[in-house]
């Protein structure tokens, strides 16, 4: 890495919040020359946000110089990785950067220069009864401004040596100024010791902290590494399980520590006695391992619901009352027990279950008062799903997310969301609705225990039928296997078509056949496109979703949604089926250089995240997450509409709640997400075809579901994935492939295989009451 010395003299252009092109001047410039044309300066290309960069001051940039082909032919810019400020040069930033120090103005800085010109900051730091007897400081003041000027020194010289220590390992711009804001000067020294500790900050994953811990002769065979080890299996196993057996653990260490002797059973209990792994013995004193903050969200969410459980008697509605069918009279009424705050109401897509809880959330409101109800959901969509549809049922409840009712304020390295409601200050309602219940992972439905007050009624709806969560774990899967009171809707309404037929048939692993044609008049809504292979399938989805488009009854983005299994490698991947969508229904929209979307594009969130209001856009509605530094929450799964698009920034439009911002395209390629390795931008990639899981929660008029027989798919398709698929459609869904592929995804259940231990905690703690 190369260094440049030099001071800043203006931006020349700024591309977003983070990425500018400045012009700064050799060091030895003089103050008349800084802002002289004639000055020939130097093109730097730096990562610094408005203001962060004081004309008149020097800095020092770490980076490499590189060649660009610019008006006048080849130029050189110095691409800069970071900087810190240093000492400085000539008169213009000598009195600039006294200015820094507290009780020092313009009139004051003058007069120490005019007595000591270039030594005026040394004088001032080493020496400040000296400088206080040369001009109008008082001996305290000079005193105050001392103490700052050694600590930037020190700092300085420490940030430069983070610099020389992070740069080049991957490491996110960001973590040197972190690394010294929380350990000050000691940094470098904490950080060589122990590269581990800088897991704490966002970006410093397990696996960049390992590597140097080896490049600096650590020793992978220290017991305190190879527990690390552990804990990473554990932690960034992504299937779904909350323990793990002994063996998955064992593999994880031996993946990871090369070079010495694993000594998997210390590193286990190192691992314990840190509380960075918990270790569950089932009936059969089987040892499983789960990651420590999962197991302790387990175990709190069990606990949290067998307390629940002993808290009645409740004031559930009369169910009797309610203007419902009998059959769901009769499984509310098995929900709505006398005992126990917690009721769970299941039931496949066409057997009313969303008119049900209308029904009695409309009891509620007169019973207890709209104010006292909230009613919530994983994803924004979803919520905005389940407001439309309560309010089509006459009940005027605005549901909001899971995460905006518990106040959630952001999310900590390896902790998780942190909400700011929970056992200290507990939600104010006396009635909670949890939409879509089946989406929710063990540590959000803990959140959402801990910070229910005593006496609250929580009702949750969903269908263990479809995808598991995202997260770890089960819950409203394990809360029924435990035995809470529970109602399941299984009668088919009359007139809900052909395929919620085929949803109820796939739930109970019945044959069911598509129909040969569409039909909306007979309910023959579900057919499928035979295709001999997965490239038949691709240019078929391409010509049916074309043919849509010529039709113009529905807007083909955003009435049209395909849903697809894998991302890439497949004939039918994700990525080269959004490129040639774009193409087909959207050939007219604004394009810019480097920039891989269109005006007018549907795109989605790939990984939660936050982004910044787009110039001169409205204030959002308060129910939007916002940060500390004013930016706004995009959840996992959100779709957007592409309103403009520039080189380096793409402006978009969020619904649920409606949000204008922007994504600044630098930063998020800088953090390495799932959008730039896809042909997305950052965190964000096209969305006309998704994944199953990102289509949860959502609904759309038209729905095509590829039947992928790629190997790799057939790992990730299952009864519950065709039939989470299949139901997202309102009014039509085609199915495009073999129908034999289709069956075999019938025969395999994947719920059924998440390890958890919920349930057994559960019991084990209403026994013991």
């Amino acid at each position: 890495m190369e260094e440049l010395t030099a001071i800043f003299r203006n931006e020349r252009h700024r591309f977003d919040d983070s990425t500018v092109i400045i012009e700064a001047v050799p060091p030895k410039a003089t103050e008349g020359q800084l802002f002289d044309d004639l000055v020939e300066g130097v093109t730097i290309k730096a990562q610094a946000k408005e203001g962060e960069l004081v004309p008149q001051l020097s800095y020092l940039f770490y980076g490499h110089w590189s060649t660009y082909q610019g008006r006048r032919g080849p130029e050189k810019q110095f691409l800069a990785k970071t900087f810190v400020r240093v000492a400085p040069h000539g008169q213009a930033g000598v009195l600039r950067y006294l200015q820094q120090a507290p009780k020092v103005g313009p009139a004051i800085a003058r007069q120490l220069w005019d007595k000591f010109a270039g030594d005026a900051v040394r004088i001032l730091r080493e020496s400040p009864d000296v400088a206080a007897a040369a001009c109008s400081l008082t001996p305290e003041h000079a005193a105050a401004a001392a103490a700052y000027l050694v600590g930037e020194r020190a700092m300085e010289s420490c940030t430069i040596e983070m610099v020389n220590l992070l740069g080049g390992r991957g490491f996110p711009r960001e973590t040197g100024k972190k690394a010294v804001g929380l350990w000050g000067n000691r940094a470098a020294d904490v950080i060589r010791r122990n590269p581990y500790n800088l897991m704490r900050f966002r970006g410093c994953g397990f696996p960049r902290c390992h590597q140097m811990y080896l490049e600096q002769g650590g020793d992978p065979g220290r017991l305190k590494c190879q527990a690390l080890c552990a804990w990473y299996a554990l932690a960034r196993d992504s299937e779904g399980d909350t323990w793990k057996p002994r063996d998955f653990v064992q593999a994880g260490l031996r993946s990871q520590v090369t070079g010495a002797l694993v000594n998997a059973p210390a590193a286990v209990k190192l691992a314990k006695r840190a509380r960075a792994v918990a270790a569950y013995r089932d009936a059969a004193n089987t040892l499983w391992l789960a990651e420590g903050r999962r197991a302790r969200n387990e175990a709190d969410l069990a606990r949290c619901v067998a307390e629940a459980m002993d808290e009645g008697p409740t004031q559930w509605p009369d169910v009797s009352k309610l203007e419902i069918s009998d059959h769901q009279k009769q499984e509310a009424a098995k929900a709505f027990v006398s005992r126990g705050m917690i009721a769970l109401l299941v039931g496949s897509p066409g057997t009313g279950k969303t008119y049900t809880a209308a029904r009695i959330l409309a009891a509620i409101i007169e019973q207890a008062g709209a104010g006292q109800i909230a009613v919530a959901a994983l994803a924004g969509k979803a919520a905005q799903v389940i407001t439309e549809a309560m309010d089509g049922y006459g009940v005027k409840l605005k549901a909001t997310t899971i995460h905006s009712m518990l106040g959630a304020g952001g999310q900590t390295e390896g902790e998780g969301w942190t909400f700011d409601h929970g056992p200290d200050k507990p939600l104010p309602f006396r009635y909670i609705v949890l939409d879509e219940g089946s989406m929710i992972d063990t540590d959000l439905m803990a959140a959402v225990f801990r910070a229910r007050a005593v006496g609250t009624h929580v009702l949750i709806l969903g269908d263990i039928n479809q995808l598991p969560p995202v997260g770890h774990g089960a819950p409203l899967r394990d809360f029924l296997r435990a035995g809470l009171p529970s109602g399941e809707l299984t009668e088919i309404q009359r007139n809900a078509g052909l395929g919620v037929r085929v949803c109820h048939a796939i739930r109970k692993g019945e044959a069911w056949k598509p129909a040969p044609r569409i039909s909306l008049e007979t309910g023959d809504n579900l057919v499928l496109w035979e295709t001999a292979n997965g490239e038949k399938s691709f240019e078929r989805i391409v010509e049916g979703c074309a043919a849509i488009k010529a039709k113009g009854k529905v807007d083909p983005i955003w009435d049209v949604q395909v849903i697809v299994a894998v991302n890439e490698k497949s004939p039918l991947a994700r990525k080269e089926l959004n490129k040639r969508l774009q193409a087909e229904l959207n050939p007219s929209g604004a394009t810019a250089s480097g920039n891989p979307f269109r005006s007018g594009d549907k795109i989605v969130c790939s990984k939660g995240t936050f982004l910044p209001l787009a110039d001169g856009a409205p204030t959002p509605e308060p129910t939007a997450r916002r940060s500390d530094d004013g930016n706004y929450y995009v959840a996992n799964g959100e779709q957007a509409r592409v309103l403009s698009v520039q080189s380096k920034i793409t402006i978009v439009e969020f619904s649920a709640p409606k949000r204008l911002l922007k994504i600044p395209h630098g930063k998020q390629a800088d953090e390495g997400e799932e959008g730039a390795k896809s042909g997305g931008v950052g965190n964000f990639d096209l969305a006309y075809a998704i994944s199953c899981h990102k289509s949860q929660g959502s609904q759309w008029p038209i729905v095509i579901v590829a039947l992928d027989e790629y190997p790799g798919a057939r790992r990730v398709c299952s009864r519950e994935w065709l039939m989470t698929a299949i139901s997202r459609f309102r009014q039509i869904c085609f199915l495009v492939g073999k129908l034999h592929v289709a069956e075999a995804m019938c025969r395999r259940t994947a719920l059924a295989h998440r390890k958890t231990f919920l349930a057994e905690q559960i019991t084990e703690l209403r026994k013991g009451e």
